[in-house]
Parts: C-alpha cells; sequence; structure tokens
C-alpha cells in the first residue's frame, strides 16, 4: 500500500505538512529582531542604572567635603553593588581629589552582603558622620585603657597573683603586652587582603604588635629583607592569611538600632576568625528616640539648649529609656577551626531616669586585647582590668548631647534649605519645559489642536478604543502626554506604531496617578460600556501593519 503511487503522495503530504508546522513554529526573522532590540534596551538600562548608583556614591563623599551632613543621623548611605564599587575605585584613582576623600578624609563603611528591608542588599556603601557622642564616649573608654597600661609599665598596676611578691604587677610577661598594645583609633579594618573587601571604620580598636627589631638594627631609616619577611610570615601565620585585625574595638550606636550594632559587632569577630577577641557595643538607640529632633530657634542658646535637654529627660522618663553596654567574645569551641561572636556581657549604665547606676559599666582584661591564637605564642598575661566607672560614662554623655545639639540644628537648617532650593530648581525647569511645550504646539508640527486618531485595530480584532474615550484621555494628559510618548522619555514608550497596544498601555500608566485613574474611571460623558477593564481584558495584538502612526 505504501510503495503505490498514492501511498507515496499521502506521505509527501504528511511531509510538506510537518515541515509547514515547524516553520511557523520557527521565530521570524523579526521576532528576533525584536528580540535582540529589548535585550539591548534592558542591558542599556541596567549600564545606565549602575552609573547612576556610582555617581550616587561620589555626590555623597562630595556633599561630605562640602560640610553637608544630614540632620540628626550619623550615617549616609546608598545602594553599590560589588562591581559598581570597584568601579568607584578605578575611578578614583583617576581622580585625585577623590582618591584622598576616600583614602584620608572620610571615613566609610563597605559591606558587599548588607541586607535592608525585605532581606535586600542596600545601602553596603555608608559614610560615617560621627557625632560628639561617638567621639566623647569612646575617648572615656580609650582614657580609662591608658591609664591600665600606663600603670602596668610603670609597675604601679595593682595585682592579687601570687608570683608578685609586692601588691604591684611584676610579671613580665604582662608587660610586654602592655608594651606591645597600640591604640590604632579609628583605622580602617578588612574583612581580607583584597582592595575590595568589606571594611568597617570602628569608633575606637587596640592591636598587638610585637616587633623584635632594635633601634641600631635599622638601616637608614629600613630593616633588612630578611627581618621583614620573617616579620610578614609570621604574621600571616598568626592570621590565617587574614589582614591584621585589631584585638579590641569599640562601637558607639546612636541612631542605630540595637539589632544593626550586633550584626556589626559580630561582623569584626566572624570576618577575622577570632583575630578580633572582643567587641565592646555601647547601644544608645533608646535614648536617641528620646533626642529633640524638632527644631528650636539658636538666637538665645542657653535658652533652646535648657528646653531642648528638659524634652529629652521628660521622653526619657516616659519612654523608660536605657543605656546599655554590650561586649561579645570569640568563642572557638563551638565551631572547631571557626570562631564565633558570644554575648558574655549586658550592663545599664543609665537608667530611665538618666542617672547613673552604681558600680563599673564596663571591664575589660588584658588578654580582651589578644586574641587566642597570640596568646599561645606569648602567654597568659596576669588578671588585670580596665574599669569604666557609669558615673563618668553619664557625664561625658550628658556633655556631648548639650554639645551636639547646636550643630545637629544647623544641619537642619542647611538640609532646608537644600530642599527649597532643590524645589526652586524643579519649578523653573518646570516653567521652561511649559513654555517649550507651548511653542511647539504653535509650530505646527506638533500642534495641540491637531486632530489625533485613536489606534486602529485590524479587521479581525474588536474595537479596542472608542473615539469619544481616546480624546477625553487626550485631553486629560494634553500637551504633556503626547510629548512625552512622541520623544521617548519614558524608555518604555514610544510612538504607537512601534509596539503593541498593550504596551502602550503600560508605559500610557507610568505618566501619572491622573492619567491611570481617568481610564478607570468613566469621565466627561464617556459610558462604562465604552471603557474596557484594565484589569481584566486582554488586549489583541497590533502589528504596525495595521496600527497608523498617530500625528504627534
Amino acid at each position: 500500500m505504501l510503495n503505490t503511487p498514492i501511498g507515496r503522495a499521502q506521505q509527501q503530504e504528511h511531509r510538506s505538512a510537518s515541515i509547514q508546522r515547524n516553520d511557523s513554529l520557527a521565530p521570524s526573522l523579526s521576532d528576533r529582531r525584536e528580540a535582540n532590540t529589548r535585550k539591548g534596551n534592558s542591558s542599556a538600562a541596567r549600564k545606565r542604572e549602575k552609573d547612576r548608583r556610582v555617581q550616587r556614591a561620589k555626590q555623597l563623599i562630595i556633599d561630605y567635603d562640602n560640610g553637608w551632613r544630614p540632620a540628626n543621623k550619623d550615617t549616609s548611605g546608598c545602594t553599590l553593588y560589588l562591581d559598581e564599587y570597584r568601579q568607584l575605585l578605578r575611578d578614583a584613582k583617576n581622580d585625585s581629589d577623590l582618591n584622598a576623600l576616600l583614602k584620608d578624609d572620610i571615613r566609610y563603611d563597605y559591606t558587599v552582603n548588607n541586607r535592608g528591608r525585605g532581606n535586600k542588599r542596600a545601602n553596603q556603601f555608608k559614610i560615617r558622620m560621627p557625632t560628639k557622642i561617638h567621639e566623647w564616649l569612646s575617648h572615656e573608654i580609650d582614657r580609662s585603657i591608658k591609664k591600665l597600661l600606663c600603670d602596668i609599665e610603670n609597675g604601679t598596676a595593682c595585682c592579687s597573683a601570687s608570683d608578685c611578691s609586692v601588691p604591684y604587677c611584676t610579671d613580665e610577661i604582662t608587660k610586654t603586652i602592655a608594651k606591645n598594645l597600640v591604640p590604632e583609633g579609628t583605622a580602617t579594618v578588612r574583612s581580607s587582603v583584597r582592595k575590595e573587601s568589606d571594611r568597617k571604620h570602628p569608633d575606637l580598636s587596640y592591636g598587638y604588635y610585637e616587633h623584635n627589631m632594635k633601634l641600631g638594627e635599622w638601616n637608614d631609616g629600613e630593616a633588612s629583607d630578611h627581618e621583614l619577611s620573617n616579620e610578614e610570615s609570621n604574621e600571616s601565620e598568626l592570621n590565617n592569611g587574614k589582614p591584621k585585625s585589631p584585638g579590641l574595638v569599640v562601637e558607639v550606636g546612636w541612631s542605630q538600632s540595637r539589632s544593626k550594632l550586633q550584626k556589626k559587632c559580630e561582623w569584626y569577630i566572624e570576618k577575622s576568625n577570632g583575630g578580633t577577641r572582643t567587641v565592646v557595643g555601647v547601644d544608645l538607640s533608646e535614648i536617641y528616640e528620646c533626642y529633640p529632633k524638632p527644631k528650636t530657634r539658636l538666637e538665645d542658646r542657653k535658652k533652646a539648649m535648657e528646653k531642648d535637654v528638659r524634652t529629652m529627660v521628660l521622653a526619657t522618663k516616659k519612654k523608660k529609656a536605657l543605656g546599655k553596654i554590650y561586649v561579645w567574645r570569640a568563642n572557638m569551641d563551638i565551631c572547631p577551626g571557626k570562631a564565633t561572636a558570644v554575648l558574655t556581657d549586658t550592663k545599664i549604665f543609665r537608667d530611665e531616669n538618666g542617672k547613673p547606676t552604681d558600680g563599673e559599666a564596663l571591664k575589660l582584661y588584658l588578654h580582651d586585647f589578644i586574641s587566642e591564637r597570640i596568646l599561645k605564642e606569648v602567654g597568659l598575661p596576669h588578671i588585670l582590668a580596665a574599669n569604666v566607672d557609669s558615673k563618668d560614662l553619664c557625664r561625658r554623655f550628658i556633655t556631648a548631647v548639650i554639645e551636639q545639639i547646636p550643630h545637629d540644628r544647623l544641619d537642619e537648617e542647611e538640609e532646608e534649605a537644600k530642599k527649597m532650593e532643590k524645589e526652586r530648581n524643579k519649578q523653573q525647569e518646570g516653567g521652561q519645559r511649559t513654555a517649550v511645550l507651548e511653542s511647539e504646539g504653535e509650530g505646527g508640527t506638533h500642534t495641540a489642536n491637531a486632530a489625533v486618531d485613536p489606534p486602529q485595530a485590524s479587521p479581525r480584532s474588536p474595537r479596542i478604543f472608542s473615539s469619544s474615550l481616546f480624546d477625553c484621555l487626550l485631553r486629560s494628559g494634553k500637551r504633556r502626554a503626547r510629548t512625552l510618548i512622541h520623544e521617548g522619555s519614558i524608555d518604555n514608550l514610544k510612538p504607537v506604531a512601534y509596539y503593541e497596544v498593550k504596551d502602550w498601555l503600560t508605559g500610557l500608566f507610568a505618566l501619572g496617578h491622573r492619567i491611570a485613574m481617568f481610564v478607570r474611571r468613566p469621565k466627561d460623558g464617556v459610558c462604562a460600556q465604552e471603557r474596557p477593564n484594565i484589569r481584566t481584558c486582554k488586549y489583541p495584538a497590533v502589528r504596525p501593519s495595521a496600527v497608523t502612526e498617530p500625528g504627534f
């Protein structure tokens, strides 16, 4: 049967039918071109977005250099992904001023995997703007630490160890450790040796640096290559290839929430894998909510200060705001080979009445300044501690608040002036744009009163718009809608002749709430039957050949 002429004809018909079906399923040349065009537009849009974020980061740096500060905030940040951060560093190499600001003048934090609302990465790049509260509280803690180190070096530190024959510490290991502890202040702390790695700027830090080199061994201010290579190899071995980390870090959280402060403090310990052994977090977030944020006149400074402080005291009592100190320490036993930050101490140094609590606010032992790996090499010191009194810490805090309020008031005035200037610029630009549109409307090429026909559907498709609805829609948008469509000011909004009606409607909704609401509601005598259901109606695809280009 199959070898007969009739069978061969049927096979040929089946084969031709399958080829036609495959041809119909294969994408046409125009479809491929359209897909490539959309792909190119999306990549160009992504590049523009990346450039915009890099420029935003640069603008934050320039604003900080010009003296602008956000009112009542200690950080100013923006979203900056890793590739964009690398681009910022590359641009800084070619710009000496920007490079100097990044390296010397500003304190900024960068966290690649920083998470914001909805667990989305955001605000990876943050410029730190420390207030007097940050500086003075960290200085009070630093003063107690330096007192302990000086007493140990001078042999006047009280010690209860049995091997000390006198009431004062005479242990050589303890003195050596105290001598090699160096205050690093707000020096940069990195998570790895790569330049684009995560970095933080603490409010206070201490590191242990042991140099066996004597002054006589230096030749013209430089050490020999052999000595330097040994020192670098020891440093790399002690830190498992990671950069040198401070043993102690102090972070003062003012406008930061408690959770963000905890996350930042744990970062130092976990990223250094125990290189940072102790992190002290001063939590003032509850008191910050009571900080006087409304503006007050600075004509009579003393009167304004009294009013602000009185307002803050009353708000503190009402909300029962507390000043707390947390201490995290590295623990190597929970997960072998990996350090885990463990909260070991929690103390209240300022009660809800604004009074200091009894006793010590913070106690730091000498071994808190050194990691366990270094202690195994150096040896254990005697148990000596730096004590920070609650009264001294509260006194510093109150003085810092009184001195910080005038600066925040000035920052608020500058910020308000900046907003007003932006509004004036927008109004001027809007006036110029209106004048240009009116001139275009009178020119003849894009007249406002020109009759615009609605997009015509194909003969097989139902009518999409009634003429009355389309005319009312144009009257609602007026020249603004027409000009945006013609000029392509919105990326997805081009002349209707080149896009489907569905894409055209999507762009039209982006013009603003006014036009969108008009489409959804009957207006100017338009019947509900003539108005399409925007939410449920699926419009048929209209090819360019079936749509006449509007005469904009």
